[in-house]
Order: structure tokens, then sequence, then C-alpha cells
């Protein structure tokens, strides 16, 4: 979908690869917003929404039918002030020169200067000597959990894969749940994040065991670089 995209791009805005390389190369906020007109945030974001009226526009995005209902259901306007809401955030609100989630997505590639930590020269001996503590699991969380019942762990990062559970699979997203917390140590940490707006599709046992501090994450949310999740959630198990 990126590589359609940047076809796009190309087709519709004028000398589109120079200027996206001096657009990524802003030292400041201002320098970038002076390097985008609101006529072509109008056509992108023009763009974006006629993708969102397909399930297979979405789908291409990386966004599950769930999450498309859960952006319509709980942000305001729905899809269409969604869409505009994060390119505006991404073009003019968030500094792009270090965006790698952008970069590789509108490139095609990472930049030494421009990608995730772990890629980069500087931190490669260290992860290189740890590498004995890292295990590799193919299977769900459910799965890993039902398999090492007697385990304990103190943080568990979920990204947003509980959107893709929460419309369609109540069951499952249930039976995680249960299994994280039994699996929990006390005050273990649990950080994910979510295309809607709030934390109220999760089961109502949950708010019995962990609790959520929304004034750490929702000003944390606004400074996240995709800029395209409604919200983010810290929870403390028996805090």
């Amino acid at each position: 979908n990126a590589w359609l995209f940047r076809k796009m791009m190309r087709a519709t805005i004028r000398n589109y690869d120079e200027r996206l390389a001096r657009f990524f190369d802003s030292a400041s906020l201002e320098e970038q917003s002076s390097r985008v007109s609101s006529a072509e945030i109008r056509r992108i974001i023009r763009l974006h929404c006629r993708q969102a009226e397909t399930r297979i526009g979405m789908a291409l995005n990386g966004i599950s039918s769930c999450q498309v209902r859960m952006i319509r259901e709980t942000f305001p306007g729905g899809m269409p002030a969604f869409i505009a809401h994060y390119i505006n955030h991404t073009l003019l609100k968030t500094p792009i020169r270090d965006n790698y989630f952008w970069r590789v997505s509108l490139f095609g590639a990472y930049a030494g200067s421009c990608a995730p930590n772990y890629l980069q020269k500087g931190h490669f001996e260290v992860i290189k000597s740890r590498l004995r503590a890292i295990e590799t699991h193919h299977q769900s969380v459910s799965g890993y959990l039902k398999a090492h019942p007697s385990s304990k762990f103190s943080h568990f990062v979920l990204l947003d894969h509980l959107d893709w559970l929460a419309c369609t699979k109540r069951e499952e997203l249930e039976e995680e749940w249960r299994l994280i917390l039994s699996g929990s140590m006390p005050g273990s940490r649990i950080l994910f994040r979510s295309a809607a707006t709030n934390n109220s599709f999760l089961p109502g046992f949950v708010f019995r065991k962990v609790k959520f501090y929304p004034e750490l994450t929702t000003p944390l949310n606004a400074l996240e670089r995709p800029g395209t999740y409604g919200s983010l959630h810290l929870g403390i198990v028996g805090a």
C-alpha cells in the first residue's frame, strides 16, 4: 500500500521525490510547515479518504474492520475527521526529521539518521551481546501463557492487537486478559494502544484488577509519531 501511495503522490504532486527529501530534512516544525501547502494537505487527505471508503483500502493500511468500527464509533466526526487529524498531526505537529515510521513508508527504506534504535549502528554491539536473553515464539499471547502456566511476568507490551479481538472475538479477548492477569506479578505493567479513543472495549473484570493512568498516557499519545492511534493505555495490576 505504501508503494501504491508513493505512485499516486508522484502523479499528483510536482517534483514529489525532491520535495519529500527536503521536507524530511526540516530542522523545525516551522520549516516543516512552510514546505507543504494547505492545498497539498487537502489532496493527501482526499486520497486517504478515498482509500478508506473500501474495506481492502483499509486492510492495505493495516487497519482491521474492527478498528474501522472503533474509529467510526469513538472518534468525533468519524473516519473523515480521523484521517484529517492524523495527516495534520504528522505533517504539521510532529517533527518529521526523525519519524522513521513515515520515512520507511514514504521512501521505502530507513536512513542512517532516521531508523529505530535497534537498527542503528551504535546499538549493534549492545544488542549482539544480549542475544541469549531473547526468546522468540511464534504464537499468540494466550497460546504462550497457556503453555507456561507457572511463569510470572512484570511487563506486557500488547501493541494494538486487542483491537483485532474486541468486536468479533470477545471470548478470545476475555481469555487473553484472564491469562495475562494470572501470569502477572503484583505491580505488573501492561502497555497497549488502540484505534479507539478509550479502553471501554476491555472486559469489565479487567478494571477491577488493573488501574489505568490516562493522565500519563493521554499527553504521550499526542506525541506518537505514526499519528494513527486514538489512545494509549498503561495499566498496573493491583495498583
